[in-house]
């Protein structure tokens, strides 16, 4: 049984390569959320291109947010939350690398594993442009401070929740 006075975990987890137009947004927001002062218990995680490094990671926290670029037919720039539930994949995996896989899998292993946190939320961008060699689009880098209050309130949520509805600093 947990002690009542135990941290708990959030993990924020950033997936994405920098050098690829907006799938580098996850990556872009953990610098960001970096600059900020973190409650206690909430750490980032900077996975970025390899996110089978997310399976084990998954497992060290009691929650965990996942910042990606998600092509979800939205209007880009677009941000959405759901949990993994909600959703299914329509990836096609080349098996070109390692370093290709499909989050929603990871977390389905994670659970196989018994090593998934139980509250994981998907916080996903829809991408303007993914172009090689580029950083992020204007459109996607002017929305970086809205993606970040969202994100506050979402940590903050997940917080209040895991505490039994008392926020703690």
């Amino acid at each position: 049984m947990a002690r009542k006075d135990k941290v708990r975990k959030i993990g924020i987890i950033g997936i994405g390569n920098i050098l690829m137009g907006d799938d580098g947004v996850g990556v872009e927001l953990l610098r960001l959320l970096q600059e900020e002062n973190l409650p206690r218990g909430v750490n980032v995680v900077n996975i970025g291109t390899n996110a089978m490094a997310m399976l084990h990671n998954l497992a060290r926290f009691d929650a965990a947010i996942i910042l990606d670029a998600v092509d979800f037919n939205g209007i880009p720039g677009q941000a959405l939350v759901f949990s993994p539930d909600e959703v299914s994949t329509k990836k096609e995996l080349l098996r070109l690398s390692t370093h290709e896989s499909d989050v929603l899998n990871i977390i389905r292993l994670s659970r196989n594993l018994d090593e998934c946190p139980e509250d994981i939320k998907i916080f996903a961008i829809q991408p303007f442009c993914m172009d090689r060699g580029k950083g992020l689009s204007p459109q996607v880098e002017s929305l970086l401070p809205r993606y970040k209050e969202g994100i506050m309130e979402l940590v903050n949520s997940m917080l209040k929740s895991m505490h039994g509805g008392v926020k703690r600093p």
